[in-house]
């Protein structure tokens, strides 16, 4: 019982500050239809972000290369904690009332 609260500490934060970006614990997923296509979806708080996009592509900058091709090779979810970077900008997507801002996974790690 004592290991449960600092485990739900740690899962329950959903946003804490590093040095250039802000860490949130979630769920990366990949969706078919409206962009974004990749979206993390935050465990606590269901807040959804969308991975910044370049077309039908993910700009250069916005996810690191090993997280997104093991997206690609069949995972189509990562549950893990990120390190995202807002630069501000948001879409709009259909059946949701509020905009989805777009965020860079500067990096991650993959929680089980």
């Amino acid at each position: 019982m004592k290991y449960i609260v600092p485990l739900l500490l740690l899962l329950g934060s959903a946003y804490s500050h590093a040095k250039d970006c802000t860490n949130v614990v979630g769920e990366l997923t990949l969706w078919n239809g409206h962009p974004p296509f990749l979206r993390i979806t935050l465990w606590r708080s269901n807040e959804v972000f969308g991975v910044l996009q370049a077309g039908e592509e993910p700009a250069p900058d916005a996810i690191p290369s090993t997280l997104y091709a093991q997206i690609l090779e069949g995972s189509h979810r990562v549950n893990g904690k990120f390190c995202i970077e807002k630069p501000g900008k948001f879409t709009k997507a259909p059946n949701r009332d509020n905009d989805i801002e777009y965020i860079k996974i500067k990096n991650f790690s993959t929680i089980n």
